[in-house]
């Protein structure tokens, strides 16, 4: 690896590493709880994740808008997704603005579920994107028929990114009213964040995501031994406890394909999930053995893209880091539904 790309690497993650604690600090400040603090900052990890996910699968090229928005509904809308409409164009997003409105979508996209529109039964959210005389790209959000809205009484970190993330870091505009009647918003994209305009495309509304839920809506819990091989053992010690709070009577952990293969030996595990890479070596000799002897995994993985790794360890779920315990959930259920019950 040269010089110059060791250097881009260390500035990319250190970029990384200040938002993140930028992220802890401020979720922190205006959390009222551990438990809100928490959510909040899972929220937004995720959010980021997943626009890095999207920025990855288009090999780091400008991505779209609608994708962006899509994918935020999806995470946490759940069934009100019908009650969701994206109308106008579509326009590419440069990378260096995506993880941006990554953000300010996530907080907007909350807030509605939160205190909004999708917080009850009836609401609806109507979202148009056209552009301006600039060519920079508008969002226009609309929400009705949700609960009469207030104003909130406390300017927390989430109304500051919705607020003051666009202005601040694309020189844009950002503008929110709560009228009684349903939050309104106007975000505007300049054309320096932009690499083309998609015209002509129809409404869509953002497809259901799958879940670990059932037809009646009922989330499942995992039951009997669980086993987690990781290399990192704080992501080990968080996947463990998301499987306890699912319902496992036992995690174990293990570190290394060795260590897992000799622990096989005795123990027949119900559900496994598995970090692909571990270090210098890969969990593909323990995913074949769980595939041989009919035990349901997971791969748990930090590439975006997972083609390759469905292909490799067939049959099998692929989750992305990081995960969270909906997520964990999730790829249990497709992985073998037969371990959840009602």
């Amino acid at each position: 690896m040269g010089p110059v790309l060791v250097s881009e690497l260390n500035h990319r993650v250190r970029n990384i590493l200040t938002l993140m604690r930028g992220l802890l600090a401020q979720s922190r400040t205006s959390a009222r709880s551990l438990q809100e603090f928490t959510a909040n900052l899972d929220g937004r990890i995720q959010a980021l994740a997943r626009a890095h996910d999207q920025l990855t699968a288009e090999r780091w090229e400008p991505t779209s808008l609608r994708a962006l928005i899509t994918c935020e509904f999806a995470a946490y809308a759940d069934r009100k997704v019908d009650r969701v409409t994206i109308g106008g164009l579509d326009a590419l997003i440069k990378p260096s603005a995506y993880t941006t409105l990554a953000l300010v979508l996530h907080e907007m996209v909350t807030n509605s579920i939160k205190y909004g529109a999708l917080c009850d039964r009836s609401g609806r959210v109507e979202i148009t994107l056209s552009t301006d005389r600039s060519g920079g790209v508008v969002i226009n959000w609309q929400e009705r028929g949700g609960p009469p809205v207030t104003p909130p009484k406390r300017r927390g970190f989430g109304s500051m990114i919705i607020e003051s993330s666009i202005p601040h870091e694309l020189k844009a505009d950002a503008t929110v009213n709560y009228k009684m009647t349903g939050l309104e918003a106007r975000f505007r994209i300049p054309p320096m964040a932009i690499d083309a305009i998609v015209p002509g495309t129809a409404d869509a509304a953002p497809p259901e995501p799958a879940g670990a839920r059932t037809a009646d809506g009922k989330s499942r819990s995992l039951t009997g031994l669980a086993f987690v091989l990781e290399d990192t053992l704080i992501i080990a010690m968080d996947a463990a406890s998301m499987l306890e709070e699912l319902g496992a009577s036992e995690v174990k952990i293990h570190s290394s394909v060795g260590a897992a293969l000799e622990w096989l030996k005795e123990a027949t595990p119900d559900f496994a999930l598995l970090d692909v890479n571990l270090g210098d070596e890969q969990s593909l000799p323990v995913a074949e053995e769980l595939a041989r002897r009919g035990i349901p995994f997971v791969l748990a993985t930090g590439y975006g893209e997972a083609q390759d790794l469905v292909e490799t360890h067939r049959p099998c779920v692929v989750l992305q880091k990081p995960f969270t315990r909906s997520s964990v959930d999730a790829a249990i259920s497709t992985a073998m539904p037969s371990v959840y019950r009602p």
